[in-house]
């Protein structure tokens, strides 16, 4: 029996092993077993002779069972099974998970603008802002913003889910202008006297309008972003606490200057009484000495009475600001002691006139005595005196 060559169709013989016109190996044929009645065929027949099935169809399927059976087709068909799930899991992910990761952000976010609304809204008030709370209040809100600015960072380096992104895009903003929110306030609290800061307030309340407006576009599940009334009043109240500062700063101004007002015409009455001071006991001892008469020594004392009266009285009349009184009694009461030195130094030249200097010894002792408490007097005076005018010209001790 012959066949022919796979290769170039040429009859080959059925014992020959390769083609004698091409040299093709031959492939020997073999019996096929119908898979549908298991019928056992020869090599040559091209339909089972037991059920008729065509010897391709089974060939194909017994092929296929083959292929089944080998670990090539677990292998492939696991490989299938692993890209389905993988695939079905990144929808799952990106359309579950990862927006409610997503979601969850924006939930921590409100979160976070909410407390600083809080620091804000329930600190700023007429009734709780002083100004020895401001700087650790500014401290606050400080902290507040670097934990703001750190989550708009964040977001603004982040991809949102396509359906959010115009909510992504007002998030951010709304941050920026929390931020500004929290700057803005602790500027204005603790520099309420500066001359740009009605235009802070009037930024301040700008930007609280436009967070209002951009937290309400913000429509995400679960979440809501809605300021507080509370938030609205916020500048009013600051600019209640500026209004105060700003009266009390210049009643310490009006005060300030009556305090200058008072500084400088002591100072000249103290020039005039310390220029003007006059060596009693070394001119008594000129006149002793044939350098002047009685009635120049005398008329010297009187002189010098006249001139310590003129002084305390322009003390007395001088207008004293509250917390200097004390000042002018203290340098009014020195200058009564000059007086009573004056008219000790009067009693003791005229008793020495009349009587000789022994007869007058005694009232010059005494004279002498009052003389060292006047010295004493004027000294504390004249330390207190400074320290005093410097403490009351520093307008942050008014």
């Amino acid at each position: 029996m012959t066949r022919k060559c796979s290769k170039c169709n040429a009859d080959i013989d059925d014992t020959a092993q390769f083609c004698p016109n091409c040299g093709m190996k031959c492939e020997t044929s073999k019996d096929w077993i119908c898979d549908d009645c298991q019928a056992e065929n020869s090599a040559e027949a091209n339909f089972c002779k037991q059920c008729g099935k065509s010897i391709n169809a089974s060939t194909e399927k017994g092929k296929f069972r083959k292929w089944w059976s080998s670990p090539y087709a677990k292998y492939g068909i696991g490989l299938i099974v692993l890209m389905i799930v993988a695939t079905l899991g990144s929808y799952y992910y990106f359309n579950f998970v990862s927006e409610s990761h997503y979601l969850a952000q924006y939930a921590e976010v409100s979160r976070k603008i909410e407390t600083a609304n809080d620091l804000l809204t329930s600190n700023i008030k007429p009734d709780t802002l002083t100004v020895d709370k401001t700087a650790d209040l500014q401290k606050q809100f400080q902290e507040q913003k670097n934990e703001i600015d750190s989550i708009e960072k964040e977001f603004s380096h982040s991809h949102p889910l396509p359906k959010y992104t115009d909510q992504h895009k007002n998030l951010i903003n709304l941050l920026n202008k929390e931020s500004s929110i929290l700057e803005e306030t602790g500027l204005v609290i603790t520099k309420p006297l500066d001359n740009g800061t009605d235009e802070v307030i009037n930024s301040l309340k700008d930007n609280i309008d436009e967070a209002k407006s951009l937290a309400g576009q913000i429509q995400v599940p679960n979440t809501d972003f809605v300021l507080a009334n509370d938030m609205s009043v916020l500048p009013h109240h600051l600019t209640l606490f500026v209004e105060e500062q700003r009266r009390i700063n210049k009643e310490k101004l009006d005060r300030l200057a009556m305090m200058n007002t008072f500084f400088q015409k002591t100072d000249a009455i103290i020039q005039r009484y310390d220029g003007a001071k006059t060596d009693l006991s070394g001119l008594l001892g000129n006149l002793r000495n044939g350098g002047y008469t009685w009635f120049d020594y005398f008329q010297v004392l009187r002189e010098a009475r006249s001139f310590r009266l003129g002084i305390r009285n322009e003390i007395d009349r001088l207008n004293a600001p509250k917390g200097t009184e004390s000042l002018k009694r203290q340098f009014s009461e020195v200058l009564t002691a000059s007086l009573q030195y004056c008219d000790q130094m009067n009693a003791a030249a005229q008793i020495e006139f009349q009587s000789g200097l022994p007869a007058a010894q005694k009232k010059y002792t005494e004279t002498k005595a009052i003389n060292t408490k006047v010295q004493s007097s004027y000294a504390d005076f004249t330390n207190n005196y400074q320290a005093e005018k410097a403490r009351l010209t520093n307008i942050n001790n008014l």
